[in-house]
């Protein structure tokens, strides 16, 4: 998700399927407590996934000022941090832990990079002539994030699929809602 912003490329990279993804409680056999507890946390991420995407669509395509980027930032971090503090406040699912836990980790990764490295990207991006330097910290801003997200995404991804699995579930893509 962060490969746009920091290198301005006009087509985002589309977030991971697994936590876009709903499990449907309609279908038969389905454990309808276990369905809820996946959406609950899938939620959390769901919330917060188009305003993330539509900061870095507005910001690296069409750029903005950087007080409202920085706002817009502000704005994001509340929501990733209420995200946090409702799966924190849920309880394993009966003694399965690892699904919450990797949504905590993915929440948290996206919350410091809101607050520590986009902290010194935005003010970079917003500049209409970036130096060689402003550059120079950009790609190493972008290198360390990729890594980063690449590893949470897959973390997650399998967390889920591991619950499915053992839930004997069946996922649902959902499109994602365009931020408001």
């Amino acid at each position: 998700m962060l490969r746009s912003l920091l290198t301005g490329n006009s087509i985002l990279k589309i977030l991971i399927t697994s936590y876009l993804t709903f499990l449907s409680g309609f279908l038969n056999g389905q454990n309808t407590e276990a369905v809820k507890y996946n959406n609950a946390i899938v939620g959390q991420q769901h919330k917060v996934v188009p305003h993330i995407v539509r900061f870095f669509e507005t910001h690296a395509k069409h750029g903005c000022s950087l007080e409202k980027a920085m706002k817009e930032k502000e704005r994001i971090e509340t929501m990733l941090d209420k995200g946090i503090l409702k799966v924190q406040a849920m309880k394993p699912y009966y003694g399965n832990d690892s699904l919450r836990q990797s949504a905590l980790k993915w929440l948290k990764i996206y919350k410091r990079t809101f607050d520590v490295d986009f902290e010194t990207a935005i003010p970079l991006l917003s500049k209409k002539e970036k130096t060689e330097v402003d550059k120079q910290k950009l790609r190493t801003i972008q290198e360390g994030l990729f890594e980063e997200e690449d590893k949470i995404d897959e973390e997650f991804e399998q967390a889920q699929w591991a619950f499915v699995k053992k839930y004997n579930l069946k996922m649902v893509e959902l499109p994602l809602e365009p931020s408001r």
